[in-house]
Protein backbone atom coordinates (compact mmCIF):
# COMPACT_ATOMS: atom_id res chain seq x y z
CA UNK A 1 0.00 0.00 0.00
CA UNK A 2 1.55 3.46 -0.54
CA UNK A 3 1.42 5.90 2.32
CA UNK A 4 -2.57 6.01 2.65
CA UNK A 5 -1.94 6.03 6.32
CA UNK A 6 -3.48 8.89 8.65
CA UNK A 7 -1.16 10.72 10.54
CA UNK A 8 1.56 11.13 8.29
CA UNK A 9 0.83 14.90 7.30
CA UNK A 10 2.32 16.47 3.78
CA UNK A 11 5.10 14.21 2.49
CA UNK A 12 3.25 11.19 2.19
CA UNK A 13 3.66 9.54 -1.29
CA UNK A 14 7.50 11.42 -1.58
CA UNK A 15 10.05 9.67 -3.32
CA UNK A 16 11.87 8.32 -0.19
CA UNK A 17 15.62 8.31 -1.88
CA UNK A 18 17.47 9.54 1.35
CA UNK A 19 19.57 6.96 2.81
CA UNK A 20 17.40 5.77 6.15
CA UNK A 21 19.62 4.41 8.96
CA UNK A 22 18.76 1.13 8.93
CA UNK A 23 19.64 -0.90 11.56
CA UNK A 24 20.66 2.05 12.98
CA UNK A 25 24.38 1.33 13.31
CA UNK A 26 27.09 2.54 15.32
CA UNK A 27 29.62 4.54 13.45
CA UNK A 28 32.23 5.48 16.42
CA UNK A 29 31.29 3.25 19.38
CA UNK A 30 29.07 6.01 20.99
CA UNK A 31 26.20 3.49 21.54
CA UNK A 32 28.08 1.84 24.14
CA UNK A 33 28.48 4.96 26.67
CA UNK A 34 25.08 6.32 25.20
CA UNK A 35 23.04 3.02 25.71
CA UNK A 36 24.59 2.48 29.23
CA UNK A 37 23.57 5.83 29.80
CA UNK A 38 19.67 5.32 28.56
CA UNK A 39 20.13 2.14 30.53
CA UNK A 40 20.23 4.53 33.42
CA UNK A 41 17.71 6.86 32.50
CA UNK A 42 14.98 3.81 32.33
CA UNK A 43 16.48 2.12 35.45
CA UNK A 44 15.66 5.42 37.06
CA UNK A 45 11.94 5.84 35.70
CA UNK A 46 8.79 4.90 38.35
CA UNK A 47 7.12 1.79 37.15
CA UNK A 48 3.94 4.20 36.30
CA UNK A 49 5.93 6.10 33.63
CA UNK A 50 7.79 2.94 32.31
CA UNK A 51 4.72 1.28 32.08
CA UNK A 52 5.10 0.13 27.70
CA UNK A 53 1.42 0.33 27.89
CA UNK A 54 1.19 3.73 28.87
CA UNK A 55 0.13 6.05 25.81
CA UNK A 56 0.19 9.40 27.60
CA UNK A 57 3.69 10.92 26.84
CA UNK A 58 4.54 12.99 23.52
CA UNK A 59 7.48 14.82 22.15
CA UNK A 60 7.77 17.49 19.70
CA UNK A 61 10.41 18.71 17.54
CA UNK A 62 11.33 20.14 14.29
CA UNK A 63 12.18 18.60 11.27
CA UNK A 64 13.31 20.59 8.09
CA UNK A 65 10.70 20.08 5.23
CA UNK A 66 14.09 19.17 3.18
CA UNK A 67 14.58 16.17 5.28
CA UNK A 68 11.02 15.11 5.66
CA UNK A 69 10.38 12.02 2.61
CA UNK A 70 13.77 10.45 4.79
CA UNK A 71 11.87 10.40 7.92
CA UNK A 72 8.87 8.97 6.45
CA UNK A 73 10.48 6.97 3.74
CA UNK A 74 9.14 5.01 1.12
CA UNK A 75 5.39 4.23 1.44
CA UNK A 76 5.83 5.21 5.34
CA UNK A 77 8.17 2.86 6.17
CA UNK A 78 10.22 4.84 7.45
CA UNK A 79 7.65 6.21 10.20
CA UNK A 80 6.12 2.39 10.33
CA UNK A 81 9.95 0.69 10.95
CA UNK A 82 10.19 3.54 14.06
CA UNK A 83 5.99 2.85 15.39
CA UNK A 84 6.80 -1.07 14.79
CA UNK A 85 10.11 -0.86 17.09
CA UNK A 86 9.15 1.81 19.76
CA UNK A 87 5.29 1.46 19.82
CA UNK A 88 5.29 5.08 19.27
CA UNK A 89 3.08 7.18 17.14
CA UNK A 90 5.04 9.31 14.63
CA UNK A 91 3.08 12.35 12.87
CA UNK A 92 4.37 15.16 10.59
CA UNK A 93 2.07 18.18 10.54
CA UNK A 94 2.80 21.67 8.88
CA UNK A 95 3.97 24.50 11.37
CA UNK A 96 1.85 27.85 10.68
CA UNK A 97 3.79 30.51 9.26
CA UNK A 98 6.81 28.96 7.79
CA UNK A 99 7.53 26.08 5.10
CA UNK A 100 11.07 25.78 5.74
CA UNK A 101 10.13 23.25 8.60
CA UNK A 102 7.45 20.88 9.86
CA UNK A 103 6.57 19.74 13.21
CA UNK A 104 6.98 15.94 14.19
CA UNK A 105 5.08 14.83 17.14
CA UNK A 106 5.93 11.61 19.03
CA UNK A 107 3.27 9.89 21.21
CA UNK A 108 3.33 6.89 23.64
CA UNK A 109 4.99 5.43 26.75
CA UNK A 110 7.96 7.20 27.92
CA UNK A 111 10.43 5.06 26.58
CA UNK A 112 8.92 4.44 23.39
CA UNK A 113 8.56 7.97 22.77
CA UNK A 114 12.29 8.65 24.11
CA UNK A 115 14.02 5.80 21.63
CA UNK A 116 11.54 7.28 18.71
CA UNK A 117 12.49 10.47 19.25
CA UNK A 118 16.46 9.02 18.86
CA UNK A 119 15.27 7.06 15.71
CA UNK A 120 13.88 10.61 14.26
CA UNK A 121 16.88 12.72 15.07
CA UNK A 122 18.67 9.66 13.63
CA UNK A 123 16.65 9.97 9.85
CA UNK A 124 17.19 13.37 10.03
CA UNK A 125 20.79 13.47 10.16
CA UNK A 126 21.01 10.63 7.78
CA UNK A 127 18.91 12.47 5.41
CA UNK A 128 21.38 15.84 5.88
CA UNK A 129 24.17 13.60 5.77
CA UNK A 130 23.03 12.45 2.36
CA UNK A 131 22.11 16.28 1.27
CA UNK A 132 25.39 17.45 2.21
CA UNK A 133 26.93 14.50 -0.02
CA UNK A 134 25.19 14.73 -2.96
CA UNK A 135 25.56 18.49 -3.47
CA UNK A 136 23.08 21.29 -4.45
CA UNK A 137 19.98 20.54 -6.36
CA UNK A 138 19.58 21.91 -10.38
CA UNK A 139 16.34 20.93 -10.37
CA UNK A 140 17.57 19.11 -13.93
CA UNK A 141 19.36 21.98 -15.39
CA UNK A 142 23.09 21.20 -14.44
CA UNK A 143 25.44 23.51 -13.66
CA UNK A 144 25.59 27.14 -15.25
CA UNK A 145 28.37 27.66 -17.72
CA UNK A 146 29.61 31.28 -18.31
CA UNK A 147 30.43 32.67 -22.15
CA UNK A 148 34.13 32.65 -22.87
Amino acid sequence: SKGKGKGKGKGKGQDGDHPAPGGYSDAGGALASSGSMLATALAALPASVSDLSSRNHSVTTACPSTCVSGVIGKGGVGTREIANLTGAKVMIRDIEGTDTDKSVIIVGSAPGVAAAYLMVTARIAATLDYAAKAGPITNGEGPTQEAS
